[in-house]
């Protein structure tokens, strides 16, 4: 769909994801774009019971070309704070059928302190197939 971001002019083609809760409500909604020259796919916009933010640069997904244990880094503008996202990926496989697996670390730029560090694991027909949060 197509979506302004306030005080934009520019319009811009997103995806939007709806999480519902048990009761049907909706929990969150999130849009989200091709960022960074086509590297990710990442979050212009974030809803949740917590608050809206913006997000400028968001990198959540990796897009194109990527070897196995590279890694990447961005900057992200998220909710007006400066962030740091790093990808890496952990397995590509060889055949269509293969899984793509992949960790996502958020850092705060300025400090270093680490905000997220989660393993995605994506596969042909399932998309979203395993989620693990790496607790310190």
């Amino acid at each position: 769909m197509d979506w302004r971001a306030p005080g934009s002019d520019e319009i811009i083609k997103v995806y939007k994801r709806t999480q519902k809760n048990r009761e049907g409500k909706v929990r969150k909604t999130q849009l989200f774009t091709i960022t960074n020259d086509g590297q990710c796919m990442g979050r212009v916009y974030d809803q949740r019971r917590s608050g809206t933010k913006y997000i400028k640069n968001g990198c959540k997904f990796p897009l194109g070309f990527w070897k196995k244990d590279e890694s990447r880094t961005f900057s992200v503008t998220d909710g007006g704070r400066s962030r740091t996202v790093e990808l890496t990926i952990l397995n590509l496989g060889k055949k269509p059928s293969s899984c793509v697996k992949f960790n996502w670390k958020l850092f705060d730029t300025a400090t270093g302190q680490k905000y997220g560090d989660n393993d995605y694991k994506f596969c042909k027909k399932k998309s979203y197939d395993q989620f693990n949060n790496q607790k310190d």
